[in-house]
């Protein structure tokens, strides 16, 4: 088995970090790979903040008006569940 084979089946096992992985592949700057691809698993949105701010300020802008859409239906519904029960 080739030492990439073994690095990649360590890594795959949990055995090993990304940086070591990356390391063992030759990676021109291990150091920084590995904390890019740690940042994108843990947390996607501060990824995308730091590669492309214009993208997620779009993002977060249509996902609050997402959220005060939904605010919105429920307390329609709660207003209108209030209602049923004061006419009954």
């Amino acid at each position: 088995i080739s030492q990439i084979n073994m690095a990649q089946q360590l890594f795959t096992e949990g055995a090993i970090g990304p940086k070591t992985l990356l390391t063992q592949l030759d990676f021109a700057d291990p150091d920084e790979s590995a904390a890019d691809g740690v940042l994108y698993r843990t947390d996607p949105m501060a990824y995308l903040q730091m590669n492309w701010p214009d993208l997620a300020q779009k993002l977060q802008a249509s996902q609050q008006q997402q959220m005060a859409q939904q605010q919105q239906m429920q307390q329609a519904q709660g207003e209108q569940q209030d209602a049923d029960k004061t006419g009954q």
